[in-house]
């Protein structure tokens, strides 16, 4: 981008998985488009690294407390840069238990993420746990429910997650039926009508695939 707004509308658009940017940009500095993109919930996941002539201990704390992710202190080599890149991506908290029911294990794994992304994920469990059970919600109702495009709750999820809105909706509806089979009486295909399945055929594929048994090998041997 030529200049620091055009990256931001860019990087709202696109949802990268990393921003690298200079300090130094005309229109928008590196410090507020930082601020920026920390402040949006489409894009506060994603990490920024900024780049800086200056090694100045304030001009560093003004970055970290913008929301950058990381420095580097021009001039620099490739490899450093790409190094960092990679040690970013890989470090990225991926909420592997979302709707495990574990809210201690939730929690601890929300702690790596900042306060933008907890209340985004706090809010896309709330909207899913409160609509699993309708059938013909969709990943579109879900992105206007929490107030972004399909594009934008697909890599924001994914980023986040590791995996899309629609395998996440799908885990959680199974997830919620595990609980029910354990716990309840409810016969396997009220179970799937229950979660939002509207064929129980497909509702015990699904299971299968997810837990490594059937939904009725689960309830004989709970």
């Amino acid at each position: 981008a030529a200049d620091g707004q055009q990256g931001l509308e860019r990087a709202r658009r696109e949802v990268p998985k990393i921003v690298v940017c200079d300090v130094m940009m005309p229109v928008m500095d590196g410090l507020e488009f930082t601020r920026r993109l920390k402040e949006d919930t489409a894009t506060s996941h994603i990490p920024v690294i900024l780049l800086t002539a200056r090694s100045l201990a304030e001009q560093l704390a003004e970055g970290y407390d913008c929301g950058a992710d990381s420095y580097i202190t021009k001039p620099f080599s490739g490899a450093v840069l790409l190094a960092r890149i990679d040690n970013l991506l890989r470090s990225r908290a991926m909420l592997r238990s979302l709707f495990s029911g574990d809210r201690q294990q939730e929690e601890t794994e929300e702690q790596g993420l900042g306060a933008q992304d907890q209340s985004f994920v706090g809010r896309l469990r709330d909207i899913i746990r409160r609509n699993m059970g309708d059938s013909a919600f969709s990943v579109e109702r879900l992105g206007e429910e929490i107030g972004l495009s399909r594009v934008q709750l697909y890599r924001k999820v994914k980023a986040l997650t590791g995996h899309t809105p629609v395998e996440l909706l799908r885990m959680a509806r199974l997830e919620k039926a595990r609980l029910m089979i354990e716990k309840t009486d409810l016969s396997i295909s009220e179970i799937a009508y229950e979660v939002g399945f509207t064929a129980p055929s497909y509702f015990n594929k699904c299971f299968k695939d997810e837990f490594g048994v059937s939904p009725g090998s689960m309830r004989e041997h709970r």
